[in-house]
C-alpha cells in the first residue's frame, strides 16, 4: 500500500510539474511575444494593439487537474478501482477493480460487465443484484481511483507528444498537458481519433459559450492532430473586442465573441495577406476611404473634405520624407460593370496642389515609399513585397528607363511628366564617374522617336521632363569600377578581395592573382554567386514547406500513423534546414582553355566567389555506402569500382540514382548494368553520390520530389566539403 500510495504521489507531482512548466511555457509564448500574424496586422493598422484570440483565453481557462470530483456519467473501464458499501440487512465491504475482461467480481454476487457502463448503470444494476440476495440491503458505490490512458497530440502545440492521462480527460485537458496550442496552430479545425472515429472540432464555440458544444472526452490511444492556422481576419471599430481572429468556420461565431451588435454596419474586405472587418456605428453615415502604404494601413474619413490634397495633409512628416512622389495609385470600384478601376496620381503634384482627385465612398489609396520602388527594381520577382506585386504590371507599364552612371539605375514609374533632373536626384544622384556632359535622354512619342544628348546644365535649364516610355542614360568618363569587388582563393598567387571594371571576366581576374599555381586544379574551380544561392535557398524553404505539408496532411488523413515516418520526415526536414546554400554555377577556369574558346569565359558580377582547389588524386565516395571515404584516384577505373571499395551499397541505397559529380560542379548518372559497356569514366577529384533511398518517404506519395531534395543536399555538401578540404 506504502509503494502504491509512493507511486501515485509521484505521479501527480510529474504532471503538475510539467503542467506548471509548459503552461509558463506557453504564456512566454503568448503574452510577451507578438506573432507573426499579429506583427503583420499591427504593422499595416498603424501601431494597433491587436492579438490573436483564444490563445490566452485557453490559459485562463487553467491547468489539467489530475484528480477530482467523478460525475455519474463517467463510463467505468479497466483499471478503474471501485469500493462498495453494504449496509442493511447485510454489512460488508468491497474494494474491486475492473478487470482486464472488463468485469468487477464480488465474493457472495454475480459478477457484473462493468466495462462500458456509466456509473450510475453500474450503481443501478448493483443495487439490482443487491436486492434479489439480501433483504433491506443498501449499496453506496464511489471511485477510489480512476484509470489511466495514453493519448497523442502532434502538430502546433507547445510540446507535442505521448501523454498519460486519467480516464476522466477532455480534449481540452491533453492540450493543457501540451502546453496549449501556439499562435501558428488552429483553433478551429482540431482533428481528434478517437477509436477508429474522426471528430474536427471548433473550440470558437466554446468560447462563445455555444450549448451545443461537447469538449471530446479521451480515450486509450486517442490522436489528435492541431493543424497549421488558416485564413486570419482582424476586427477592429465600434465594438468590445478588437482582436484577430481566425476567419475558416463559422463567421457567427465571431460575431458573438467579438460582441458585434446586429444594428451596427459590418463592412468586410480583403487585406493584403488577411482579411479586415471594420465595424462602425450604423447612425453614423460616415464616408470611409482606406490610405495603404508597405507599413501600415489606416481608414479615414472624407466627410469635411473629398479632396486628396486635403487627406495627404495628414501624413505624418517622416513618412512624406520616405514617400516616393512620382507615382500613386487609387483603387474604385466601378458600380456599372462591377470591376475595381486603377486610377494613378502624382503625389508631388497632389502635395502642392498643381493637381486633384476628388475621393469617393470605399477608395483605397496607396502610397509607395522609396523602398517599394527598390524592390520593384529587383529582377526577382519572389524579393518583391505584397503592395509591388499587386501593382507590378501598372508600375513596369509605365515607367521611365534610368541607366549609367547614377547611384541606382532601373525603373522609376512616374505618371505626369517629371523633370529629369528630379528623377536623377531621386536615384542618389550621378556618380564620379558621370559625364555631365553626356546624358542621353530619349523620347518615345506615337511612332516617333527622339533621341537628344544633353548637359546637365542643358536638363536644368530647360525644364526637360520625362514620362512613361522615356528613357535616361547618363553616360561615363571611363569605364566604372566595382570597389564592392569579387573574391578569389585557393591556388592563384595572390588570392584575396578585388575591384574590377564592368564587363571584366574571369580570365582577367585570374591574371590579376598572379595566376594558377602549379598544383591548381582549375576543373575543380568552385565559384559561387550570389543570385544562384538565393535561388537555391529558395528552393530548400519550398522543399520544407512540401515536406511538413505533406507530414500534417498524412498525419491527419491516415488512422494508423507509424512514428517512424514522421521520424524520417522530421530528420529530413531539419536536415534541409539546416544545410547552407552555396550558389555554385559550373564554369571554365582553364587560362588556356578560356584564351581558345573566349565564349565561355564568364562576366564578373558584384560579391562573385571563386576558389580553385590543388590537384586531387582522389576520387570522394559519399553517401549510403558502407564506408564512405576518398579513394586513391587509377585512369579507367569505373564508379562500380570505387562504390566496391567503400564497402558496397549500404541498406538504405538507392541503387539506381547513383551520380557522378564532376570537379566542375557538373554531374552525370551512373551506368554500370551489366550490358551496358558506355560506362561514365571517373576523373580525379570528381565525387561519387549514392543518394538515400526515397522509400521511407513514400507514404506522402512525392518520392520523384524526395529524391530530387536529397540529391542536391549530397551536391551541395560536397561542394563544401571540397571547398574545407
Amino acid at each position: 500500500m506504502k509503494v502504491f500510495l509512493k507511486s501515485l504521489i509521484m505521479l501527480v507531482f510529474v504532471l503538475c510539474s510539467n503542467m506548471s512548466f509548459a503552461v509558463e511555457e506557453l504564456k512566454e509564448i503568448s503574452e510577451n511575444k507578438f506573432s507573426k500574424v499579429e506583427k503583420y496586422y499591427n504593422q499595416k493598422l498603424s501601431q494597433k494593439d491587436l492579438y490573436q484570440y483564444g490563445y490566452n483565453e485557453l490559459i485562463k481557462r487553467g491547468n489539467y487537474v489530475s484528480s477530482g470530483g467523478v460525475q455519474d456519467d463517467y463510463v467505468l473501464g479497466s483499471g478503474d478501482e471501485i469500493s462498495v458499501s453494504l449496509t442493511g440487512g447485510k454489512n460488508m465491504t468491497y474494494e474491486v477493480t475492473v478487470n482486464k475482461h472488463g468485469k468487477v467480481i464480488f465474493e457472495g454476487l454475480l459478477p457484473i460487465d462493468a466495462a462500458g457502463l456509466k456509473l450510475y448503470e453500474f450503481k443501478d444494476l448493483l443495487q439490482a443484484r443487491v436486492s434479489k440476495m439480501y433483504l433491506n440491503t443498501k449499496s453506496y458505490v464511489s471511485l477510489n481511483k480512476i484509470r489511466l490512458i495514453n493519448a497523442t497530440i502532434l502538430g502546433e502545440v507547445a510540446k507535442p507528444g505521448a501523454y498519460t492521462l486519467n480516464a476522466m480527460s477532455k480534449l481540452s485537458d491533453l492540450i493543457s498537458m501540451a502546453g496549449g496550442i501556439k499562435k501558428t496552430g488552429s483553433l478551429r479545425k482540431i482533428i481528434v481519433i478517437n477509436n477508429g472515429e474522426k471528430k474536427v472540432i471548433d473550440l470558437y464555440e466554446m468560447f462563445a459559450g455555444n450549448d451545443n458544444f461537447e469538449d471530446v472526452y479521451l480515450k486509450h490511444s486517442t490522436r489528435v492532430m492541431i493543424p497549421t492556422i488558416s485564413e486570419t481576419v482582424a476586427v477592429i471599430g465600434s465594438l468590445q473586442k478588437e482582436s484577430i481572429f481566425e476567419s475558416s468556420g463559422n463567421d457567427e461565431l465571431i460575431r458573438v465573441i467579438a460582441g458585434i451588435d446586429k444594428n451596427v454596419s459590418v463592412n468586410k474586405t480583403k487585406f493584403g495577406k488577411g482579411n479586415l472587418i471594420i465595424v462602425s456605428d450604423s447612425k453614423s453615415s460616415s464616408e470611409v476611404v482606406e490610405m495603404i502604404n508597405s507599413n501600415s494601413s489606416r481608414f479615414l474619413s472624407i466627410n469635411k473634405s473629398k479632396y486628396l490634397s486635403e487627406l495627404m495633409k495628414e501624413i505624418d512628416l517622416d513618412y512624406k520624407k520616405n514617400m516616393y512622389p512620382f507615382i500613386g495609385i487609387i483603387e474604385r470600384f466601378n458600380d456599372k460593370n462591377l470591376t475595381a478601376n486603377k486610377i494613378m496620381f502624382n503625389p508631388a503634384l497632389v502635395l502642392s496642389k498643381n493637381r486633384e482627385v476628388i475621393l469617393k465612398q470605399g477608395d483605397k489609396i496607396t502610397l509607395l515609399t522609396k523602398q517599394d520602388i527598390e524592390s520593384f527594381q529587383k529582377e526577382e520577382k519572389e524579393d518583391l513585397n505584397d503592395i509591388v506585386l499587386k501593382h507590378y504590371d501598372l508600375l513596369a507599364n509605365n515607367s521611365v528607363s534610368l541607366y549609367g552612371e547614377v547611384s541606382q539605375e532601373g525603373l522609376y514609374p512616374v505618371y505626369d511628366n517629371v523633370k529629369v533632373t528630379d528623377l536623377i536626384g531621386l536615384s542618389g544622384g550621378v556618380l564620379p564617374s558621370a559625364n555631365n556632359q553626356k546624358i542621353e535622354v530619349t523620347k518615345t512619342k506615337y511612332d516617333r522617336i527622339d533621341k537628344k544628348q544633353l548637359s546637365f546644365n542643358d536638363l536644368k535649364e530647360k525644364y526637360i521632363r520625362v514620362t512613361r516610355g522615356d528613357s535616361v542614360v547618363v553616360k561615363a568618363k571611363f569605364d566604372l569600377v566595382n570597389d564592392a569587388g569579387v573574391y578569389i582563393s585557393g591556388e592563384v598567387k595572390y588570392p584575396g578581395k578585388y575591384s574590377f571594371v564592368r564587363g571584366e571576366k574571369l580570365s582577367s581576374l585570374i591574371a590579376r592573382a598572379g595566376g594558377l599555381t602549379e598544383e591548381s586544379y582549375a576543373y575543380g574551380t568552385v565559384y559561387s554567386r550570389e543570385s544562384a544561392r538565393i535561388k537555391e535557398k529558395e528552393k530548400y524553404k519550398q522543399a520544407v514547406r512540401n515536406l511538413e505539408r505533406s507530414l500534417a496532411e498524412y498525419i491527419a488523413s491516415n488512422e494508423d500513423v507509424n512514428t517512424n515516418h514522421i521520424k524520417y520526415s522530421q530528420s529530413l526536414i531539419e536536415e534541409i534546414k539546416a544545410i547552407k546554400p552555396l550558389g555554385r554555377i559550373v564554369v571554365e577556369a582553364n587560362p588556356d582553355a578560356l584564351a581558345t574558346s573566349p565564349e565561355k569565359d564568364i562576366l564578373l558580377q558584384e560579391g562573385d566567389k571563386v576558389y580553385v582547389p590543388k590537384r586531387s588524386l582522389t576520387v570522394h565516395v559519399m553517401g549510403e555506402v558502407l564506408n564512405p571515404s576518398n579513394l586513391k584516384f587509377e585512369t579507367g577505373k569505373k564508379s562500380r569500382d570505387y562504390i566496391k571499395e567503400a564497402g558496397g551499397y549500404s541498406y538504405y541505397a538507392d541503387k539506381g540514382r547513383g551520380f557522378i559529380l564532376f570537379p566542375d560542379g557538373s554531374s552525370k548518372p551512373i551506368k554500370e548494368s551489366s550490358w551496358d559497356f558506355a560506362e561514365t569514366s571517373v576523373p580525379e577529384g570528381s565525387t561519387i553520390i549514392v543518394p538515400r533511398d526515397p522509400d521511407p518517404y513514400n507514404f506522402m506519395e512525392s518520392s520523384t520530389f524526395i529524391t530530387n531534395v536529397l540529391s542536391q543536399i549530397a551536391i551541395t555538401t560536397a561542394a563544401i566539403s571540397d571547398i574545407k578540404d
